[in-house]
């Protein structure tokens, strides 16, 4: 009986002290406000839209000399991010097969509160690239570009630990034109590391 409360009372302190590690078991920690305070540096961003329930976008960017984007949490919940980007279209034929070069920056701030595992913020972060619905459909500032229609706006912390954070942004829309609406999903995933 004395080694049945033994190993009883081994399995409560191993599960215990499982449920305790900061983010491991991914998602937001109970500590999540003051983890996320800081400057992140994203590594890669992965940017998925749908039209109508078919994928018009898969993409995945990631960090390069050309390639910057950055986030700071501060502990008023403010935030500020920004982003530099590039790209080379290669060798265009319809522009003399001359290489294209697009370049890009983006910096946004707002407001911030986490609440259980979602990051509730007043402006989209910055990333690598300048994508769809981020920018038509809602400016930084959240302000709706017309024709568009924000249906909704979420983010989750997937994963946050000293040295990462994950997240995961959805941005519901439609535009009405000519009578037709399209409706979209743009789905934006973070990962950013200290």
């Amino acid at each position: 009986m004395n080694k049945l409360y033994r190993i009883l009372l081994a399995c409560l302190l191993i599960g215990a002290s499982q449920a305790c590690q900061k983010g491991s078991s991914g998602g937001a920690p109970y500590n999540a406000p003051n983890l996320i305070l800081g400057k992140w540096n994203l590594q890669k961003q992965k940017t998925v839209i749908y039209a109508n329930g078919a994928v018009q976008l898969d993409t995945t960017c990631v960090t390069s000399f050309t390639n910057v984007s950055r986030a700071r949490f501060n502990k008023d919940n403010t935030f500020n991010s920004v982003g530099l980007w590039s790209s080379d279209s290669g060798g265009n034929i319809n522009l003399g097969g001359n290489n294209t070069v697009s370049a890009g920056i983006d910096s946004t701030a707002g407001n911030y509160t986490i609440v259980n595992s979602s990051l509730n913020i007043t402006a989209s972060l910055a990333g690598l690239r300048n994508m769809v619905g981020f920018y038509d459909a809602a400016s930084s500032s959240g302000t709706v570009i017309q024709p568009v229609n924000v249906v909704s706006r979420s983010s989750h912390i997937d994963l946050l630990t000293s040295s990462q954070f994950n997240l995961h942004y959805e941005l519901v829309y439609n535009t009405i034109i000519n009578n037709v609406t399209t409706n979209y999903k743009e789905e934006e995933d973070y990962y950013y590391t200290r």
